[in-house]
């Protein structure tokens, strides 16, 4: 009867000390995917999936890109398309509609007014995370700034339309 005991208590013990190492496994893979989505030089985020997008997570990078901190865009559901540039609002606001209603990707170039008013130029991509019984829970996605390739691409633009204009 000893001899069985021990053998139980072993038992629990390790599993005991088992269970201890899959956590202590879990949070260094937290922390490292942690410290990975902190320092990429891209935001990243997850929206709920409604006619807002609603941020349910915004990395820090939000405040470099944007200037407005990852609380404030969590806890203003508006903020998004409150700083859409007004000639952007619909076209964006349709492909998230888009996105939620169909659960295809979401991909799309925009102009957004940073926090100080400056005009930025947004590249969001995101994709449609589902639960393990194939339904819609959130989108994940990031964004990128390409203002300056917006303004490089502009110039081009006006340079070969200068160019058009002198040969005629």
């Amino acid at each position: 009867g000893e001899t069985e005991l021990l053998r139980v208590l072993a038992g629990a013990i390790a599993d005991d000390i088992q269970q201890q190492r899959q956590v202590s496994a879990e949070e260094i893979v937290g922390d490292r995917y942690r410290s990975i989505v902190e320092h990429i030089p891209a935001v990243t985020y997850i929206d709920a999936l409604d006619d807002a997008a609603s941020t349910l997570y915004m990395s820090p990078q939000v405040e470099a890109l944007l200037g407005f901190a990852p609380d404030e865009w969590m806890s203003d559901p508006d903020l998004w398309l409150r700083i859409l540039h007004p000639d952007d609002r619909a076209r964006s606001s349709a492909e998230n509609q888009r996105h939620n209603e169909t659960g295809e990707s979401f991909s799309l170039d925009y102009r957004m007014y940073r926090k100080d008013g400056r005009i930025v130029w947004i590249r969001d991509e995101a994709r449609m995370i589902r639960d393990d019984r194939g339904v819609p829970t959130f989108s994940i996605g990031v964004m990128i700034d390409v203002t300056e390739m917006k303004h490089a691409d502009e110039k081009v633009a006006f340079e070969s339309r200068v160019r058009e204009l002198v040969a005629e």
